[in-house]
């Protein structure tokens, strides 16, 4: 499917807000800048891309191997270049004695110092800031793309509880995942966490051959992405009868989830959020409330914590994971959001009671 690109395009203001003429954006295999998927509706963003705007005009540079590919879903002006020397004949018209803005996030210190010797009279401006800040109120087409991620994501976790057995590991539930998201046209939005028992208390835990035994805690973070765009959400289980005090820390962990999107509304100070969670948790949480999700798993607007003082907007899809990490096991749960005019609205929704499996 081709991307409607001109709807994602920056327009006039921005190249005026930051006093650049042109702007170009790089990425290859050792530096993937995802917002290249934004711009142009390519999600295989691997190869060696560059992608030059102005307010007037805009052109795609790729390699022969992949212009085929990418030709069936971006619809701008492209071009085939085949060599350095094509790269810096296109490079030459857009940077003339010009203003041009980088994302510096996403440029090595090769990269900068090639360009500014190839061009002398061209002046590099970074302008990651903005770029970044630039994804935080998503379109309508980037809100229906992370829903569907979403969707997608909540679909496969009503499955957990037919993949689980006895003396299954870590890596093997692993994958059962990320074939399910093959299998309805995603990949892996990060590298999916599975946890069995006392490693669920490990916030990153480094996913093991470990096996699954009765009376054990199963948490599992994880998220599809549909055309490249991210979902994060979190579960958790418990395999066999749990105490009544996990299902009392799990009851509380989901009330201090709702406390926390109840916060997220436009106006409000993010971190409000994040302290009515604790509120209801009675203890801090070692870790943010939560974050933005969109190109990447953990994009802008932010992380959502006390020490942040950006606001919410409309527009804005969120990550909500509340966590209690004590002496008898993790729990995390984590849903996504989008703010709305109004309010907000969930993309998922975690079970209101712990999964005994």
């Amino acid at each position: 499917m081709k991307s409607a690109f001109n709807d994602n395009l920056f327009q006039q203001e921005f190249f005026e807000q930051n006093k650049i003429d042109a702007l170009y954006i790089v990425s290859n295999e050792q530096l993937v800048d995802p917002l290249l998927t934004k711009l142009t509706g390519i999600t295989m963003l691997n190869f060696g891309y560059r992608f030059l705007q102005t307010a007037e005009k805009n052109l795609l540079l790729c390699g022969p191997l992949e212009a085929r590919s990418v030709g069936k879903q971006y619809r701008g002006k492209m071009k085939t270049v085949r060599s350095r020397k094509d790269i810096l004949k296109n490079l030459h018209s857009f940077f003339h004695k010009k203003r041009v803005g980088l994302n510096h996030a996403y440029l090595t210190a090769g990269q900068l110092l090639a360009l500014q010797e190839k061009f002398p009279k061209t002046k590099f401006i970074d302008v990651s800031n903005a770029l970044y800040h630039s994804r935080g109120v998503k379109t309508k087409e980037e809100i229906k793309k992370i829903s569907e991620a979403a969707r997608i994501s909540q679909e496969v976790s009503h499955q957990f509880p037919e993949w689980v057995h006895k003396n299954i590991t870590e890596q093997q539930l692993l994958a059962r995942i990320n074939y399910e998201f093959a299998r309805n046209g995603c990949e892996e939005a990060f590298p999916t966490l599975v946890c069995f028992g006392d490693n669920a208390r490990d916030i990153h835990h480094f996913v093991s051959h470990k096996k699954l035994k009765k009376n054990e805690t199963i948490l599992i973070d994880f998220g599809a992405k549909y055309q490249g765009y991210c979902s994060d959400l979190s579960r958790t289980m418990h395999f066999g009868k749990a105490a009544e005090q996990k299902h009392a820390f799990y009851r509380k962990t989901f009330a201090a989830q709702e406390a926390g999107i109840a916060e997220l509304i436009p106006g409000n100070p993010s971190k409000k959020a994040h302290l009515a969670a604790e509120k209801v948790l009675g203890h801090k949480i070692p870790h943010g409330l939560g974050h933005g999700v969109g190109l990447e798993t953990h994009d802008s607007p932010g992380v959502i914590s006390p020490y942040q003082e950006w606001k919410v907007m409309p527009g804005m899809v969120l990550a909500v994971e509340p966590g209690y990490y004590g002496t008898s096991g993790g729990i995390r749960i984590e849903d996504n959001i989008v703010t709305t005019p109004n309010g907000n609205k969930r993309l998922s929704k975690a079970p209101k009671e712990l999964l005994e499996i």
